[in-house]
């Protein structure tokens, strides 16, 4: 998932808050979840601002680099570094004409944006069932960041196999106790999950994810990691292994309207000066 999104993701911001969490009031903690999440979905509704970033992808045994930048059409990236190494001229040259061949084509372009949009609408549809879906507890805090925990409310029913998969989940949320915005996501599956009586397939308990989040400028939180790794099986018994590394840096903001054209234009000209690490 292209979480810019993910989680790109419900009042006010009272000074009584912090208080009321060191007191440990039973109330505290989920009001605050609930403010963190309306903050989240208003940002994604009100942020149209476009940046350009680097990505490095750990897929199993496979990393590759990224330089990507945001457009009125959606993301576009290029690769500028398979398996550690820089592009050979020819492998340079295929992505300069995977992209061309994007951005002159109004239909893949629509389907790429599509893609995109439905991946934003899943994740907001599981950003507002968080305060439903789990119990919260104070767990401390550090500077001007709130640690809280969570674990499943067994009071809540998914209706959705995303939301079927999240309610399996428990661990630590850091908020920033003053912008009210998610810092770092971080837990574990403590149950398996199944799908069609398990005839469809499972997630296994035991698997893990981890979100951290910095803020790269006033009121613009960008994901910098998002590390995932969950087990099970699917339909026929195929292995399900979803071993997921992504660390995003150096971003950098683009002018307002900044299209896919002039998106092609930048990756173009940069991706030839980016460092590979």
């Amino acid at each position: 998932m292209n979480m810019k999104a993910i989680l790109p993701v419900l009042l006010s911001c009272s000074l009584l808050m912090p208080v009321a969490i060191e007191a440990q009031n039973s109330q505290a903690a989920p009001d605050l979840v609930q403010q963190v999440i309306h903050n989240e979905l208003q940002a994604d509704d009100q942020d149209h601002s476009k940046w350009t970033y680097l990505s490095r992808k750990r897929l199993g045994h496979t990393t590759n680099t990224y330089l990507i930048a945001d457009s009125t059409d959606g993301d576009i990236s290029e690769l500028v570094a398979a398996g550690g190494h820089p592009l050979s001229p020819e492998q340079r040259e295929q992505e300069q004409k995977r992209i061309a061949e994007l951005v002159n084509d109004p239909a893949k372009l629509a389907r790429a944006r599509k893609r995109g949009e439905e991946d934003s609408r899943k994740a907001r549809q599981l950003m507002k069932i968080i305060p439903q879906a789990f119990v919260f507890q104070y767990a401390g805090r550090q500077d001007r960041n709130i640690k809280i925990a969570f674990q499943p409310d067994p009071q809540f029913n998914p209706s959705t196999r995303e939301a079927e998969v999240l309610h399996a989940m428990e661990g630590i949320m850091v908020v920033d106790g003053r912008e009210k915005r998610f810092v770092s996501l971080s837990g574990q599956m403590v149950r398996q999950v199944r799908f069609g009586f398990g005839l469809l397939g499972r997630l296994n308990k035991g698997g893990t994810f981890m979100l951290n989040r910095q803020e790269e400028a006033p009121g613009h939180w960008k994901t910098t990691l998002i590390d995932v790794h969950l087990k099970g099986k699917a339909l026929l018994f195929k292995t399900i292994s979803e071993q997921q590394h992504e660390v995003h840096w150096r971003f950098r903001p683009l002018p307002e309207g900044f299209t896919a054209k002039q998106a092609a234009t930048l990756l173009n000209n940069e991706a030839p000066a980016v460092e590979v690490h």
